[in-house]
């Protein structure tokens, strides 16, 4: 399944942030190993000529660039956006510019796995020949981090229990 891996961005000016949200990722096996930027103007120059869309987590509150300006700039690209911020009172700012997610931090792996199932399934599942079109992704209780991809013409019959399918 290499092929329908979702090529990543970290923005953030904090190195232990970075890192926090490096471990998660590395928990989401649909996510390919980040670029990782502390600096928006270096990310912007490299994301504004990416034709690939990315799913870019991103930082608000850093030095020159604020993720709200990084994230109005990249608006009209096929990058997904999940906001990554101490800062609960710029979501609305967030929902103007596009975002699909706002986590506060600190958040944990199963917040963030839940923000990749959405944007997952809201984004690249509406796109007919993206390779995530024809699969189902969800998640176990087992491995809380462990995406699970199925092919949705492989699916004959679902049932579902209470919150459990």
């Amino acid at each position: 399944m290499n092929a329908a891996l979702i090529p990543t961005v970290i923005v953030d000016d904090d190195l232990s942030s970075i890192n926090i949200l490096l471990d998660h990722i590395s928990e989401i096996s649909i996510l390919k190993q980040p670029k990782i930027f502390t600096e928006p103007i270096e990310a912007l120059t490299s994301l504004a000529h990416e034709k690939e869309g990315h799913l870019i987590f991103l930082d608000i509150n850093m030095p020159g660039v604020s993720g709200i300006t990084l994230a109005e700039n990249l608006k009209h690209t096929s990058h997904k956006i999940i906001f990554t911020t101490c800062f609960p009172e710029y979501a609305l700012q967030a929902i103007k510019v596009r975002a699909k997610e706002y986590l506060l931090k600190p958040f944990d792996l199963q917040e963030l796995v839940t923000a990749v199932i959405i944007v997952i399934n809201e984004s690249y599942n509406q796109t007919q020949n993206h390779p995530l079109s024809n699969l189902l992704i969800f998640r176990t209780d087992k491995e809380p981090g462990k995406l699970i991809a199925i092919p949705k013409d492989d699916i004959v019959y679902v049932q579902g229990s209470n919150n459990h399918v």
